[in-house]
């Protein structure tokens, strides 16, 4: 994904329509998820992404554990933070 003229590696991407707009999902994956994971991942691509995509840009970060400080940063930015065992 080009992101400011830079490629930028994502491990989920997708494109559909929810509610007739546009939505593009952008995803990183790790084994554990820790606040600065959450962060470092939307200043480096959800933020500028949400700038430059048609219609409504979401961030998701997966992991197979999820430190509750992670749950709780990507709430603020408007991330989803979602762990293996969650349903």
């Amino acid at each position: 994904m080009k992101v400011d003229g830079e490629e930028v590696e994502v491990n989920l991407y997708g494109e559909g329509l929810r509610g007739g707009v546009k939505v593009t999902v952008i995803g990183e994956v790790k084994s554990r998820i820790y606040s600065d994971d959450v962060s470092g991942f939307h200043e480096r691509v959800v933020a500028k992404a949400r700038r430059m995509v048609e219609g409504e840009a979401l961030g998701l970060v997966f992991g197979y554990l999820a430190h509750p400080s992670a749950k709780r940063r990507a709430e603020e930015l408007g991330l989803y933070a979602v762990a293996a065992y969650e349903r």
